[in-house]
This record gives structure tokens, C-alpha cells and sequence, in this order.
């Protein structure tokens, strides 16, 4: 036979002397079964609840006791408080942490079981129980929001057994989208007619996480300009920067000056936003009149230490340094006949000057930097 002792609020210990089976009680009398046992012992079972809690006690597997349990001894019963919502700020890749106070306004003490996010992609706890409130006294859990992408986000603390709760708090929160800027709002683009002008427009990502740009279309109908097409999507590390390449090239028929918007969509991972830059396209001359010889491009000092004086630089537009390996390491762009051009930084060596003409024609010479 079942019998009940040691009640408390929390925790009740059921002594048996014989086989039977001990379960929660329901109109029909099926729920989980708490314990079973082959001979005398007892066991300890805990239960939250601020209502009486009927079980049954079976045993010879046809008799049934039974054993109610009332929350407390004492007289009393517990009487808490605890918000419905809590709504977090709009946030962009940081965090917040609030408070969330339980407070027994009761007469008896309150026993309070697990806390369990039902989602936790955004929301962390703290702690995962509460315990024991006494009377007059409060709780507090801390819930921590912490976006990694931006949009809304939703969750539920559940207070008590997910199958059962004893009560829901439903929290909400928003994920800011980050900040990319583009270097210049216009993008000027210089090409003789049948050649091209390549730009690099730099990006840069000011938001606290990774950005993607997915698009970049040219908006405009002038077939001058085009951008990279971007099959697969251009990452920006948060505080970074990346280049787009854009492409002027003017045809016969193309006005002496056009313009075209470049739209691009970006995404961390979550919501997209847009942004737009404007491309500006001239047509040059060749630099050289028909029956006139192009002046001799000269430049000194060779070998230099600091900077090299170019001269002659008509339809020249820009300067590129170039290693043994063929990679740049420093460019310039040329907007007259002299330029200047810093290689303090270039480690001593001989290096590649290319000269890059309107007309799409590269020339070429060799410089000696020595420190």
C-alpha cells in the first residue's frame, strides 16, 4: 500500500511496501508514469503547480488509491507577478541585456521549475531555473538579444513544462541592417572611341557584421557602361573594403559625354537594401593629330628613391607599376603632360612602367628604384 508523507511546496516522498506503479492523475487516469518499483522503498517526486495535484497509486494491478498533494502544508497560497512581453531596441550587430522580474506577492513560497527558450536563435537566458521566491520576495532572469542578421525576431520563455507552461513571455526584437558607402557618389570614366576605361569603385562596409553584394545593374539604357556581373556575390568584411569594376566603352555612334546609375543590392544574410552610384563617361581624342608625331615620353630620375617626374604625357591616362611577376603595386591616374609619381614605398628593384594610352595601346618602360 501507497502511503504520503513529508509534504512541502516543492517536494513529496511516497512510501510503499509492495509492487505498484505511481502516476499523475487526468480524467481517465493516463499520464506518464512517475515510478514503479518490485518492493518496499519509497520515492521522492517533485511537482510545481499552484493547484492541488492529484495522483494515483496503484498496486496488485487492480486497486487504485487516491494521494492528494496540496502545494503547502501551511495555510497560504502563492500569488506572482511577471510581465507578458518584453520588447527589445532595433539593433545593429551588438547586443542587449534585460531584466525580467518574478515577484511572489503571495502568502505561501514560490517553487518555480525550468526556463526554456522555445526558438533561442536571438534571445539568450542567463539562467535556465529559478528556484525557490519566497514571500514578498522577487526573482530576477536576465535576456540577453543578440541579431547576427537583420529583420524581426521572436521568441517565447516558457515558465514551466513546455507541454504545460505556467506562464509565457513573449519577447521581440529587431536586427538592424548595416551601413555600406560607396568612395565617390560619381565615378568619372575617360576612352577613345573603340577602346575602354575600367574604374574600380570602392566599397566600403561601416556595419558591424559581413555584407554581401548580390546585384550591380547598370539602370540606364546607353550599352557605354556595364559593371561586373556578379555570379557569385562580392563579400565585404565588416570595416572593410572591396572593389566593383565598371567599364566605359564608347562606340562611334555614342554622344561625347553620357551617364549612366549603378544600382546594387546587398544583404548580410537577412533583409536586402539598395544603393546607387552614377557613372559618367567622356569620349577622348587620340591625343594625336593626323600628320602629328606624339611628343617622347620622358621621365627622371633612373634610378629614383622617392618620386619620378613624367613628362610628355599626352593621351597618356594612367600609370601602372608593375614587378617582375606582373603585379601592380601602384597606380596613377594622368589628367596632363607631367606627372608626379610617389615610389617611396617600392622596396629597391627594377620594376615595369606602364603607360596606359586613350587609345588602348599600352607603352612600356623599365625604372630602377634604389634606396
Amino acid at each position: 500500500a501507497w502511503q504520503l508523507s513529508g509534504k512541502s511546496p516543492d517536494l513529496v516522498t511516497l512510501h510503499f511496501d509492495g509492487y505498484g506503479t505511481l502516476k499523475t492523475a487526468t480524467s481517465s487516469y493516463t499520464v506518464m508514469r512517475i515510478a514503479e518499483d518490485y518492493g518496499a522503498g519509497e520515492v521522492d517526486y517533485e511537482w510545481y503547480t499552484l493547484d492541488p495535484l492529484v495522483l494515483v497509486a496503484s498496486y496488485s494491478h487492480n486497486n487504485n488509491v487516491l494521494l492528494t498533494l496540496e502545494p503547502s502544508v501551511s495555510s497560504g497560497t502563492p500569488n506572482w507577478t511577471v510581465p507578458s512581453f518584453l520588447a527589445f531596441d532595433t539593433l545593429a550587430g551588438t547586443s542587449q541585456k534585460k531584466s525580467l522580474t518574478i515577484t511572489n506577492n503571495g502568502t505561501a513560497a514560490l517553487m518555480l521549475p525550468s526556463l526554456t527558450l522555445r526558438n533561442g536563435t536571438a534571445f539568450s537566458l542567463s539562467d535556465t531555473s529559478v528556484g525557490s521566491i519566497a514571500v514578498g520576495s522577487s526573482a530576477t532572469i536576465s535576456v540577453t538579444f543578440s541579431p547576427k542578421v537583420s529583420g524581426p525576431f521572436f521568441d517565447t520563455l516558457v515558465i514551466g513544462p513546455i507541454a504545460a507552461p505556467l506562464a509565457l513571455v513573449y519577447l521581440s526584437g529587431i536586427g538592424e541592417m548595416g551601413k555600406i558607402e560607396v568612395e565617390k557618389d560619381t565615378t568619372l570614366m575617360q576612352a577613345v572611341t573603340g577602346s575602354s576605361d575600367t574604374e574600380h569603385v570602392t566599397i566600403t562596409n561601416h556595419g558591424e557584421v559581413s555584407m554581401m553584394i548580390t546585384v550591380a545593374l547598370v539602370l540606364n539604357t546607353p550599352t557605354d557602361f556595364a559593371a561586373d556581373d556578379l555570379v557569385d556575390p562580392l563579400p565585404i568584411a565588416a570595416g572593410q573594403s572591396a572593389n566593383l569594376s565598371v567599364y566605359y566603352s564608347p562606340t562611334s555612334s555614342s554622344a561625347a559625354t553620357s551617364s549612366a546609375v549603378v544600382s546594387m543590392t546587398y544583404t548580410d544574410g537577412g533583409l536586402n537594401a539598395d544603393t546607387t552610384f552614377v557613372l559618367n563617361g567622356t569620349v577622348e581624342s587620340s591625343g594625336v593629330q593626323p600628320g602629328e608625331a606624339m611628343e617622347p615620353i620622358t621621365f627622371s630620375p633612373n634610378p629614383a628613391s622617392s618620386r619620378i617626374m613624367f613628362d610628355g604625357l599626352a593621351g597618356i591616362k594612367g600609370i601602372r607599376i608593375l614587378d617582375d611577376a606582373g603585379r601592380m603595386l601602384l597606380s596613377q591616374k594622368v589628367f596632363g603632360p607631367h606627372a608626379t609619381f610617389d615610389v617611396s614605398t617600392l622596396p629597391s628593384g627594377v620594376y615595369t612602367a606602364v603607360l596606359d594610352q586613350t587609345n588602348g595601346n599600352p607603352k612600356i618602360q623599365r625604372l630602377t628604384i634604389l634606396h
